[in-house]
């Protein structure tokens, strides 16, 4: 390549205008998208109120879960005071719906927590070997 020169005083370089916008993260993006996804939204505010009215069960039921009686037994749904009716040992639906889904909560963020407290002092205690620098 001898007596190959470059010029660069001839060569086109982008002319910067002005100055422009960052493109916004990968994260920041995603939000965005599922901000204006309508069913997004609508199964967020549905799982939201479910673990609201299980964690505030108490606020929310109508009673106690545990109370029962013949003389309400299998009544129907919009009884007053039952708003989703009573089973068959006359307890509220409404209520034992309401604490039922503390277990449930409790019995999915239970193993979880445990799995990933575990899991995680067990993977950053692990010391990965050194690279061995002869092949």
């Amino acid at each position: 390549m001898s007596g190959t020169t470059i010029d660069i005083s001839k060569a086109r370089l982008p002319e910067i205008t002005e100055a422009q916008p960052a493109a916004p993260g990968y994260w920041k993006a995603v939000s965005q998208r599922l901000a204006h996804d309508p069913v997004t939204i609508g199964v967020s505010l549905i799982l939201l109120s479910i673990i609201f009215i299980s964690v505030f069960a108490p606020l929310v039921s109508t009673g106690d879960p545990f109370t029962g009686g013949v003389l309400r037994r299998l009544k129907p749904i919009g009884t007053p005071g039952h708003w989703l009716g009573t089973d068959e040992g006359g307890r509220d639906l409404w209520t034992r719906l309401c604490y039922g889904g503390r277990m449930s909560l409790l019995a999915g963020i239970l193993p979880v927590s445990i799995a990933l407290t575990v899991g995680g002092c067990w993977g950053s205690s692990r010391v990965m070997p050194a690279a061995s620098s002869t092949r």
